[in-house]
């Protein structure tokens, strides 16, 4: 997703993350799974299912031997919080924009989420 006072444009060759707010969305076919050394974790609820808040430190896709934080929700989607799918939104330091307006916009959207 994309969120900016502007259209996305990706200039090329692309030198630096465009000014806005970049969060991903996707979905896992199984339960939540936390591989990674959290900074925090907490269970909550999202759109009445169980779901978890995890920010936590990863290694770096793009520098190798550098960590990068992210913040992930993983809401379950299956009848019960062991069942998938898994809804997974998150936001990580080395996406676009400004990690701290990344993560109050990820967690707007969270709180305001409606599931159907």
């Amino acid at each position: 997703m994309w969120f900016g006072p502007d259209d996305l444009v990706i200039p090329d060759p692309l030198t630096q993350a465009p000014a806005g707010v970049a969060i991903t969305v996707g979905s896992v076919g199984g339960p939540a799974t936390f591989q990674h050394e959290w900074i925090s974790r907490e269970e909550t609820t999202i759109a009445g299912r169980p779901a978890w808040r995890v920010e936590e430190s990863v290694p770096s896709p793009t520098n190798a031997g550098k960590e990068t934080l992210q913040l992930v929700y993983w809401v379950s989607l299956g009848a019960t919080s062991a069942d998938g799918p898994t809804l997974v939104a998150l936001t990580a330091t080395e996406e676009a924009g400004n990690y701290a307006l990344n993560k109050a916009v990820l967690d707007r959207m969270m709180a305001r989420l409606a599931i159907s």
